[in-house]
């Protein structure tokens, strides 16, 4: 029943190479700072920028996102702060600069099998982010699971903008702040001593480098109970680090265990009070609360956070229909369609909610939309049990006289099919 994910949550920590060196040394505490030119992006530019960003990711460039990516200044952001033997931190940077030579960009290694399962991608406005220049980007997977990424940008010397970090609504973390763990985690096959050396708050986590990632593989090959186990047995302390209770959230969903999925999300809102990341694992955790009202609160918060978005208005009207509200489900949907006429999953949803209601002229109007604008075959309703009284219906049987006509006039084999 889930409708949130966790696309590319940190999928430049997991693709980065680390090449590392036990030379003495220790580089400045802070990286050097990129210099940007002054001209400020406008969101007109922002928004344009997103969307060629988001044509390169369903095209699958990896040139063309490799340009758009600043991936040296997330890496900057990563090792800034923590005093590294000079040969260890150019490793690092080479082994992250080797590994997207040789796979792409991380983003897009993360992406592409949802990209390729048919996905839908779209970057639906600019924004301001954390005091700076951003466009959200949404991915909304075929089964209806729902991700969004914010994009940070920054315009360069040489005045091309380019993303230079990026924010997972889903875990609530930076892609830099990810990628910072594999930077610990490198350190620490070269340098045991650092660790002392190192800012407090990182001390445990750099202890335990070694349960995110095996939980992070449990969670991916399927072994989502070992994954809690391994959660379960971490000191109290690191259980308030994102990382460990994003990872916790996820095996607790793929457990196909609902109580265990609520345990987890209520934590998470626990300990992350007001976070966004929060906010959307809630819209979940209250229909798993049978609470719906709260659901609709949340993605309250969601919208004033992130600014209106047509895909939330689906959840809403998605909601309203539980409540028994279907006028103001219907309305949510068409609001989502005025917003983006494309959103076929507003288009189901009003398709239900006009169903429930016996607009048979609406379902028919609907019904035709989906095959002139989306393409899909709609065959013989007749034999559908829920569209009986729209097959009985005046509507309903202008609809099918009109479809059985443009059935007969499609060009193509009209043999009976197997």
């Amino acid at each position: 029943m889930s409708r949130t994910g966790r696309a590319a949550a940190w999928g430049i920590a997991a693709a980065i190479g680390i090449v590392g060196s036990g030379a003495t040394g220790y580089a400045q505490d802070k990286p050097p700072e990129t210099v940007a030119e002054s001209r400020p992006i406008s969101k007109a530019e922002a928004l344009e920028f997103g969307k060629r960003m988001a044509d390169a990711i369903v095209r699958l460039d990896s040139k063309a996102v490799e340009q758009a990516m600043d991936t040296e200044a997330m890496l900057e952001a990563a090792s800034s702060g923590v005093k590294a033997p000079p040969p260890f931190r150019e490793g690092f940077l080479n082994g992250a600069r080797k590994t997207q030579e040789r796979d792409g960009p991380a983003l897009l290694v993360e992406l592409r099998p949802t990209v390729q399962a048919g996905a839908s991608v779209r970057v639906t406005k600019a924004l301001e982010w954390r005091g700076r220049p951003a466009f959200l980007f949404r991915l909304i997977q075929p089964e209806g699971i729902v991700s969004y990424l914010l994009f940070m940008l920054d315009r360069r010397p040489d005045g091309r903008i380019r993303a230079v970090d990026y924010y997972s609504l889903s875990t609530g973390e930076l892609a830099s702040q990810g990628a910072r763990r594999m930077y610990l985690a490198g350190i620490a096959q070269i340098n045991r001593g650092i660790v002392d050396r190192l800012l407090s708050k990182d001390h445990d986590l750099f202890k335990h480098i070694g349960d995110v990632k095996r939980m992070s593989a449990a969670n991916r090959e399927g072994r989502a109970q070992e994954a809690l186990t391994i959660y379960d047995a971490l000191p109290e302390e690191l259980k308030n680090e994102k990382i460990f209770q994003v990872l916790r959230c996820a095996a607790a969903q793929k457990t196909g265990d609902d109580a265990k999925y609520l345990e987890a999300i209520q934590d998470f809102a626990r300990r992350f009070p007001g976070d966004p990341a929060s906010d959307f694992q809630m819209v979940d955790g209250c229909l798993l609360m049978k609470q719906p009202e709260k659901s609709l609160e949340y993605i309250g918060k969601l919208e004033k956070a992130l600014g209106e978005d047509a895909y939330l208005k689906v959840l809403r009207g998605n909601i309203l229909t539980l409540l028994k509200r279907p006028d103001d489900a219907l309305a949510a949907y068409r609001a989502a369609i005025v917003e983006e006429p494309d959103l076929k999953p507003a288009y189901d949803g009003l398709l239900g909610a006009a169903m429930e209601q016996k607009r048979f002229g609406e379902v028919a109007e609907i019904l035709e939309t989906l095959e002139s604008v989306f393409d899909e075959e709609i065959g013989d309703l007749s034999e559908v049990g829920e569209f009986a009284e729209f097959v009985a219906s005046p509507e309903g049987k202008a609809w099918a006289e009109k479809h059985e006509k443009q059935e007969k006039q499609k060009p193509g084999d009209k043999s009976p099919k197997p």
